[in-house]
């Protein structure tokens, strides 16, 4: 599971039960926040406004390129021998100012899981063919590895297939459904020198 919190001071103030229960409900079910959490306070929230579970861990506070910060801070997490899906939770504070700007970084959280992952590129470059075996369309993302960005999105019908007619890298970030971004080359089979990603896999 992944989600984000973007709170603004006047909500934490006036619909701090809410925070609480949020927090209690993580609590349940994932005891506590270290390892599993990354509070990023992106418009210096005073302490007093943030709610006791996010406080329970240690709160990230940028001065710099935010992605690049977030990117430290979590591969810091990483090395307790988490795995990656393990951080369960990033969450935002900000102020109403700045809560368009948290959406914006809410975004880019693939993008922050696709330079975590650091894929590597060893000469295979070709199309990539989907095939969703499911009943249901799904959202494909591709990132591309020169900039972390998303570069294209489209979906694919079920019980379906669809190849891009451009060629991707090994390297290239690949995002299915809701599911977290993966290198291309663990996520697909190398078969006549192209990608297969099967959705189900």
């Amino acid at each position: 599971m992944r989600s984000v919190y973007i709170s603004n001071i006047k909500k934490l103030h006036k619909k701090g039960k809410v925070c609480t229960e949020r927090a209690e409900n993580s609590t349940k079910k994932m005891g506590a926040p270290n390892h599993h959490v990354l509070p990023i306070n992106i418009d210096n929230t005073p302490l007093e406004s943030i709610p006791p579970y996010l406080k329970a861990t240690t709160i990230l506070n940028p001065i710099g390129d935010i992605v690049i910060e977030t990117k430290v801070a979590a591969s810091n997490l990483l090395k307790g021998g988490r795995a990656i899906k393990n951080i369960a939770k990033i969450a935002f504070i900000a102020t109403a100012a700045t809560a368009a700007t948290a959406a914006t970084y809410f975004a880019n959280i693939s993008e922050i899981e696709y330079r975590l992952l650091g894929c590597k590129f060893g000469g295979r470059v070709g199309q990539v063919e989907i095939v969703n075996n499911s009943l249901y369309p799904l959202e494909i993302k591709y990132y591309h590895p020169n900039n972390y960005k998303e570069y294209i999105r489209f979906f694919v019908n079920g019980q379906s297939s669809h190849t891009e007619q451009f060629n991707v890298g090994e390297d290239w970030g690949i995002k299915i459904g809701s599911r977290r971004v993966q290198c291309l080359a663990t996520a697909s089979e190398w078969k006549d020198k192209k990608f297969i990603v099967f959705t189900d896999k």
